[in-house]
């Protein structure tokens, strides 16, 4: 008893209600400054931390 298996439905539907609805959306506001000066004070000594270990 074997039984094959069914074929995928394709995607492509739902690929171009993805893609419309991204079209859809607004972007969002830059970060203000403040957020930004504070996220590379994070990130900026952490990631060079990281080059310098994998140099």
């Amino acid at each position: 008893m074997s039984e094959k298996p069914k074929a995928k439905k394709s995607s492509v539907r739902h690929t171009r209600a993805i893609q419309r609805d991204h079209t859809k959306r607004q972007n969002t506001a830059a970060p203000d400054e403040m957020t930004t000066e504070r996220l590379m004070e994070i990130v900026h000594p952490a990631t060079l931390n990281q080059v310098a270990h994998f140099h």
